[in-house]
């Protein structure tokens, strides 16, 4: 009989005041606030799993994660998030828990992972935190086409950072693109297989720089073809970046209800 419990999490986040998803050393980070307040409901140090580090600043509607405990310390569904979001501050909750009765790996399991990115083309007093505001005139036909740019398999060498960790820099992209919210704000959703240390904040750097009419389209597939970070655009502020949604092949998604 197996002795220990596997629980799936869905996480949202506020990302402003922490230095990404990732333990620290020395700085707050979101996985060690879920990871205490764990600790502090099982009386043991549980350390979690997640379906992707977002970096400092970042946000989330959908983070997936998971850990293990034992069978007999098993607390029911609805009653974990509560207990969990007790002991969380307000900037992190908790939105479903799932228990699994397979082996489940959020990062490796994953199929797919979808951002979101919010433009704001005036400023906003309630949406500062969460959009970056950009200045200049764009083009929107010409955002929408640099957009089109990033969809296929490629090699993300020139929009992304320096990772010693990854040594594969190719990433397939299903789906990039913008849509109007409202007069003066924008929304970017991209979905790839799997994205680079600041690869979506570099890719919305470039598409600006392209609306804005700084660089070319054909510039913009060029130093896509280059693949070398001396030709990477500056990076859009992570205030406006959401990790929005996890996606797993079908059974799995099925189970976990979310």
């Amino acid at each position: 009989m197996n002795n220990k419990s596997t629980s799936a999490l869905l996480v949202e986040y506020d990302g402003t005041n922490y230095f990404g998803w990732q333990r620290q050393v020395k700085e707050n980070s979101i996985q060690q606030e879920i990871e205490r307040a764990l600790e502090k409901i099982f009386k043991r140090k549980i350390s979690i799993i997640a379906a992707g580090r977002t970096d400092t600043g970042v946000h989330s509607f959908g983070q997936v994660c998971s850990f293990t405990n034992a069978e007999k310390s098993r607390i029911e569904e609805k009653k974990l998030c509560d207990a969990i979001n007790f002991y969380l501050p307000k900037d992190i909750r908790i939105i479903k828990s799932k228990y699994l009765d397979f082996a489940f790996h959020p990062r490796f399991d994953a199929i797919a992972r979808e951002y979101v990115y919010r433009i704001a083309l005036s400023p906003s007093v309630f949406c500062r935190k969460y959009e970056h505001l950009v200045k200049y005139k764009l083009d929107f036909n010409l955002l929408e086409a640099a957009a089109k740019c990033f969809i296929g398999e490629k090699d993300f060498t020139s929009f992304s950072k320096q990772s010693e960790d990854v040594k594969n820099q190719i990433c397939k992209v299903f789906d990039c693109g913008w849509s109007i919210l409202s007069e003066n704000r924008l929304e970017l959703k991209i979905r790839a297989n799997r994205f680079l240390y600041g690869m979506v904040r570099q890719c919305v750097g470039a598409m600006i720089d392209t609306a804005r009419k700084k660089v070319s389209l054909e510039e913009l597939s060029n130093r896509m073809a280059l693949s070398d970070r001396k030709y990477c655009f500056p990076s859009a502020p992570a205030k406006g970046l959401f990790l929005k949604k996890v996606y797993y092949p079908n059974p799995i998604q099925e189970q976990l209800g979310f």
